[in-house]
């Protein structure tokens, strides 16, 4: 019978480890999606110091938005001057910019991110101006760090050929990179809602199940009546055990108890623990009048 409840609970943790599982992937593909392949890249290797830029389109339409991401890893000890990228001389708006303070990667060295957001003030070619940093190293050498220009071209918001009915969809669609993003996220939001519905179900049916699994409790009251009807059928039955049964009897039945059963229950302590038991006679008279107390109250109905 403990079995069946046992293998039950055993599909329910599955379920749960299966519908957390749901979710873990996706939160770790959202730390991967973070920081997507650029588009176009350039790097350089100086010294210590090595420098990346990297821009996630090659061509954009005016108005549109381009994201820049410049990345510098250098030896421990090494001193760097802030990254330079004149932005502006090249036409371009800058939207914003965020640097990350440097962290250590698994190779001792340290590694440092500035993320840019640009807008184009015109159609045209465009480049991305080269980016500069400049280091002085532990032993004394310096240097300057320096990448190449990228090119990018920004075509016009409508070609004088653009079709608007086919321009709009390409319009309203997110861009390519933020679709994966999105995905994940909505798959963390079904994981969540689906773990959310299962686990209170799940607490409710566990709780069943071990409560079922239980053995049925035993009808202690009934049990002692038979008992003390069972002692006062054996005439041989000695005074003390019959009281001892009619105190029992009284103890089963505390949740019917009455001010007139609990002054009996203490006459029956005041015979059981009386130096000398009671005669056969007065024990009998006690456990009699202890089933009279309890007869409007039958014993399968008052069961604890």
């Amino acid at each position: 019978m403990i079995e069946r409840p046992a293998r039950t609970l055993r599909l329910l943790t599955c379920v749960l480890l299966g519908a957390a599982a749901l979710i873990t992937p996706s939160c770790a593909r959202q730390g991967d999606d973070a920081e997507p392949e650029p588009a176009i890249k350039t790097e350089t290797q100086i010294g210590p110091v090595r420098l990346s830029v990297g821009a996630d389109k090659t061509a954009l339409r005016a108005a549109d938005r381009l994201g820049v991401v410049a990345t510098i890893e250098w030896d421990s000890g090494t001193h760097l001057e802030p990254l330079e990228i004149p932005i502006e001389s090249a036409g371009w708006i800058l939207v914003s910019r965020t640097d990350t303070p440097p962290r250590h990667t698994r190779g001792g060295r340290l590694v440092s991110t500035s993320r840019l957001v640009l807008e184009p003030d015109l159609p045209g070619g465009y480049s991305i101006p080269p980016a500069r940093v400049v280091w002085t190293a532990a032993d004394g050498a310096s240097g300057v760090a320096e990448t190449e220009p990228l090119e990018i071209e920004v075509r016009p918001l409508l070609d004088e050929s653009a079709n608007l009915l086919a321009l709009a969809p390409d319009r309203v669609a997110p861009p390519p990179e933020v679709m994966p993003a999105a995905a994940n996220r909505a798959r963390v939001v079904l994981g969540a809602a689906v773990l959310l519905a299962l686990v209170p179900g799940a607490c409710i049916l566990a709780w069943w199940l071990v409560r079922r699994a239980r053995p049925a409790p035993t009808n202690r009251l009934r049990a002692s009546v038979q008992r003390l009807e069972t002692a006062l059928s054996d005439p041989a039955a000695p005074p003390r055990v019959i009281c001892d049964a009619a105190a029992d009897t009284c103890d089963a039945a505390r949740r019917i108890a009455t001010t007139e059963l609990e002054s009996h229950r203490h006459t029956l302590d005041l015979a059981r623990f009386a130096p000398a038991p009671p005669d056969p006679e007065t024990a009998r008279d006690l456990a009699r009048r202890t089933l009279n107390l309890l007869r409007p109250h039958p014993a399968g109905e008052a069961a604890p």
